[in-house]
């Protein structure tokens, strides 16, 4: 069952606030759950090559 756009909206806000104003560790944590969404919604190879492509978090 997939993420409803409600659960999503839930999870990025609890990511935000908890984080303790990480910016990096929150942007992290956010990309993860996006994908996880856009793996639920069909996008898994899409996002295969993402999680290959090295990322930089200032």
């Amino acid at each position: 069952m997939a993420t409803t756009p409600e659960e999503f909206a839930a999870q990025m806000q609890k990511i935000r606030d908890t984080v303790g104003g990480d910016e990096e560790v929150a942007h992290a944590d956010m990309d993860n759950l996006m994908a996880k969404v856009l793996v639920e919604l069909g996008y898994r190879d899409g996002i295969a090559i993402f999680d290959k492509q090295e990322k930089w978090y200032a």
